[in-house]
């Protein structure tokens, strides 16, 4: 859900040209002292957060900041679209047919397509919120990939294998329909 509200608040920011502040909960082991460039970014760690504060952003450090959450509703949205659809044809009795599995195995490319779209978000808004920070700035502090954009992955392989089964399903069906 976070993935989804904070570009929002960043958007805003953007709009209102407002300060940019990132937080995460990667923090390191030892905090170091705040950090202040002469081009308006401040970070400071604690041993619960790092957080980033950019007093004069560029339009590419707000875009990095709204990248995965723009991404990651996009798919979403074509997601649930996909799943309303199967769970119609559900109520139809039209589970077992050819256009079901094939919604069954487009929900697993879609849950696919979610990991896709948390990996490549967090990954590009990172490149484009880091870019131009000096060296002396531990730029990874930003990143906050972990094993959660995996856990659709996980998902999309057993929506696969049931796909996998509703399409004996669809056949069992259709020899059912064919015998006296």
């Amino acid at each position: 859900l976070a993935t989804l509200v904070s570009p929002g608040r960043a958007a805003w920011r953007w709009i209102v040209g407002g300060d940019l502040t990132l937080t995460n909960a990667i923090a390191p082991t030892v905090s170091p002292p705040t950090i202040v460039t002469d081009g308006g970014v401040q970070a400071s760690w604690s041993t619960a957060a790092t957080t980033w504060t950019f007093t004069s952003p560029t339009a590419g450090q707000y875009l990095g900041a709204v990248l995965p959450g723009i991404l990651t509703s996009a798919v979403a949205g074509w997601l649930c679209v996909l799943i309303w659809r199967l769970v119609t044809s559900v109520q139809a009795d039209a589970a077992f047919t050819g256009a079901g599995t094939r919604r069954l195995r487009l929900i697993g490319w879609a849950l696919a397509a979610l990991t896709a779209a948390m990996v490549v978000g967090e990954l590009g808004g990172n490149m484009l919120v880091t870019a131009g920070l000096p060296t002396s700035i531990p730029q990874p502090a930003l990143l906050t990939l972990d094993a959660v954009p995996f856990v659709p992955l996980g998902i999309a392989l057993i929506v696969m294998v049931i796909a996998h089964a509703w399409s004996r399903g669809d056949a069992l069906a259709e020899d059912a329909a064919g015998t006296i």
